[in-house]
């Protein structure tokens, strides 16, 4: 039974490591999309919005327009073709729906744009969304919890 405990510490701290690192890896996503977006330097605490007030106008009506047309086109593309999304809450509360992998990732990191773009849609929820998404094969692949048959 210890080796049980121990078991599932061990896996515990796996996981919350890569939840850890998915975030990270989206916050610097973020940035890096904002400093090309709004073309200022990585130095100094300066906030998004001093950024932004600082760019032309032009410049801030050329990218919330292209996000617009990007992020809004992926997701017409997500919702249309790919695998219905499944949020945490849904797979919590029944365990045989489970998260599409490439879905929620892609959906994550198309979050994290519209964020970094200056659009104010999800960017808490994204690295949950992408860390438990990856944790379910990550934990199958243990075997730690079963594939269900009726998979989306």
């Amino acid at each position: 039974m210890k080796s049980l405990h121990i078991k599932v510490i061990f896996y515990l701290l796996i996981i919350g490591a890569a939840a850890g690192s998915i975030g990270i890896i989206l916050t610097i996503l973020m940035h890096t999309i904002q400093h090309y977006a709004f073309g200022y330097g990585f130095h100094g605490e300066v906030s998004f919005r001093e950024v932004v007030e600082y760019a032309s106008p032009l410049r801030r009506l050329i990218v919330l327009t292209g996000c617009g047309v990007l992020v809004g086109g992926a997701w017409f593309v997500i919702h249309r073709i790919c695998p219905p999304l499944v949020s945490i809450k849904q797979t919590v509360d029944d365990p045989t729906r489970e998260m599409p992998v490439k879905t929620t990732v892609v959906h994550a990191v198309l979050q994290i744009i519209t964020v970094a773009l200056g659009s104010p849609l999800g960017r808490e929820v994204a690295p949950r969304e992408m860390s438990a998404a990856l944790q379910q094969n990550y934990l199958r692949f243990f075997m730690l919890i079963q594939k269900h048959e009726n998979y989306y």
